[in-house]
């Protein structure tokens, strides 16, 4: 979430524009006393073998464990807000994007928009059904 606060100061919004950015809920060890944070656990075996053969990693038809949950969370959260959708615009880095795009498709009414920063693919047939409304 600090890695992308700066845009606050960086994009321009209308005045009184409330930013958050709110942590993924589940730490990833970087090593050295570091620490990342994600969303969902992905298959570090998939990015692996992925990486050694040069092929893109098709996460296009999974639907990652987790991502239930970190759906669940976020729509308590923007429950909590009771800002209307759209009202809201959501957007994610990586795995931020992927969850942003959940959000959007399983949103009660669109939000004012998405934008999706480094994202990839997943739960690509409930996306297509549900991006057509």
């Amino acid at each position: 979430m600090s890695d992308l606060a700066p845009l606050a100061d960086v994009l321009q919004a209308p005045k009184g524009t409330n930013w958050l950015f709110p942590n993924g809920h589940l730490a990833v060890p970087l090593g050295d006393h570091a620490e990342g944070r994600a969303w969902f656990p992905i298959s570090v075996a998939a990015l692996e073998k992925s990486m050694s053969e040069g092929k893109p990693v098709d996460f296009g038809g999974l639907v990652p464990p987790g991502l239930s949950r970190a759906r669940k969370t976020a729509f308590e959260m923007f429950a909590a807000l009771g800002v209307p959708w759209s009202r809201l615009l959501l957007a994610g880095f990586s795995q931020g994007g992927m969850l942003a795009t959940e959000l959007t498709m399983q949103a009660p009414e669109p939000p004012a928009g998405l934008a999706i920063l480094s994202g990839t693919l997943i739960n690509a047939e409930d996306w297509a059904e549900k991006a057509k409304r």
